[in-house]
């Protein structure tokens, strides 16, 4: 049901007949959506915020000086996915009050 013919998504593809464009149903050159994290990293970085202080409830997961290193690296490069990682989980034990 997920691969006939060589289509995929063969059950949602006629679901939307009629609903849908043709020319969008049965398109071969379908691309995934990709989000900017480069983009919100680089500007989250830029903002100067920083969550890691001693405080940061990531702290008893991360050694934050190490993160507040790389975050001094990562303003003048190239931010990397953990980072983004890292303030996902900052912003989850935040919210949840999990530590």
């Amino acid at each position: 049901m997920r691969l006939r013919q060589g289509w995929t998504k063969g059950v949602l593809r006629r679901a939307m007949n009629g609903i849908v464009p043709s020319e969008v149903i049965w398109c071969r050159d379908k691309v995934g959506f990709e989000t900017p994290e480069q983009d919100w990293l680089r500007q989250w970085i830029n903002l100067g915020l920083c969550i890691f202080e001693d405080q940061a409830k990531s702290g008893l997961y991360l050694d934050l000086q190490s993160v507040r290193e790389k975050l001094v690296k990562w303003s003048q490069n190239k931010p990397d996915l953990p980072l983004w990682r890292w303030i996902n989980l900052e912003i989850w034990l935040r919210v949840w009050k999990a530590v």
